[in-house]
């Protein structure tokens, strides 16, 4: 095999895992939207508190992709975004706090005004 069929390889692999991924996201979305408002709360305080527990091997795993990131070739800037550190893990855990904090717009409705020009 040669570096074209890798490349074409690879191509194939992300588009599966992401179609795979948007299915499971669908699967989920009516999971959720059929749970109350107190229960996705509770599953989002769980799962700041899930990340908070696990800030080592988090980091640890993060550090590993890193590496392989780095290894093959990804811009610094890029390797900057996706680094973690203990305040950023702090900030995805208090974020998922602040997400539990808002209204639920499951259910509710929208109403928009909009003004067309004459």
């Amino acid at each position: 095999m040669h570096a074209g069929q890798d490349v074409a390889a690879a191509d194939v692999d992300v588009r599966d895992t992401v179609h795979d991924a948007a299915r499971r996201a669908r699967v989920a979305a009516r999971t959720l939207g059929s749970m109350t408002t107190a229960v996705k709360d509770r599953a989002l305080h769980a799962a700041a508190d899930a990340v908070l527990a696990n800030v080592d091997r988090i980091l640890a795993a993060n550090a590993e992709d890193l590496a392989a990131a780095r290894e093959a070739g990804t811009p610094e800037a890029m390797l900057d975004r996706l680094a973690l550190n203990p305040q950023r893990v702090d900030g995805i855990a208090a974020g998922l706090r602040q997400v539990a904090g808002l209204s639920d717009p499951i259910g509710a409705v929208s109403y928009t005004h909009l003004t067309l020009p004459t």
